[in-house]
């Protein structure tokens, strides 16, 4: 049997994005990417909305 997980991005004001609708200040250090790409890798399905 599969796991569910449950991770929310999001931040104080709502917004995960810049004004400009950027996300250039996101500078993540390379073994948290490394890490966040190995999660992605072995993903079956990703569910996204704001009311999920």
């Amino acid at each position: 049997m599969g796991k569910v997980i449950y991770w929310m991005n999001t931040s104080i004001d709502g917004y995960i994005e810049d004004p400009d609708g950027g996300m250039d200040f996101l500078d993540q250090a390379e073994d948290f990417q490394q890490a966040a790409n190995d999660h992605v890798r072995r993903t079956a399905a990703f569910l996204f909305g704001r009311r999920l």
